[in-house]
Order: C-alpha cells, then sequence, then structure tokens
C-alpha cells in the first residue's frame, strides 16, 4: 500500500534521470520501473511534469519532475 506524500524534494540526478531523493534522509532509487510525460490541464495554466515511478528499499515511489520551474515532488511513497 502506498502513502500520497506530495511534497517537494531534493533529487540528485545520474545522466539527467533521478538516482536519490531526500526525504528525512537519502532515499536510493534501485531503477527506475517507468517514466512519463504528463500535459496536465494546459487551458488552466497546469505544467507539462514527468512522472517517474522508482524502485527503492522501500517499495514503488512516484516522483513528478516540473521542468517549467525545475522542481521535484515526491508524490507517493
Amino acid at each position: 500500500m502506498s502513502k500520497l506524500i506530495n511534497k517537494p524534494v531534493e533529487v540528485m540526478l545520474d545522466n539527467g534521470f533521478p538516482c536519490r531523493f531526500f526525504f528525512q534522509k537519502p532515499v536510493f532509487i534501485r531503477y527506475i520501473q517507468e517514466y512519463w510525460r504528463e500535459v496536465g490541464q494546459w487551458w488552466l495554466g497546469e505544467p507539462e511534469r514527468v512522472v517517474y515511478q522508482v524502485v527503492t528499499d522501500y517499495g514503488l515511489n512516484e516522483l513528478h519532475y516540473t521542468p517549467h520551474d525545475d522542481r521535484w515532488i515526491l508524490y507517493r511513497l
């Protein structure tokens, strides 16, 4: 079962892909299960974002990245 977090996090990149994020402590990403782009509700001004489903020692997690403002969100833990 996953828990909705939806909070900004600091993410470290390796070759342009997330490899670690910091949520109370460093969390190492074992691998990226999949990723995709979401347009959002463009008519309301929502920016495009990239969604990453990543596997860590804590299970499947979801990170969202908005290139518009260079912001990372830990969406689901």
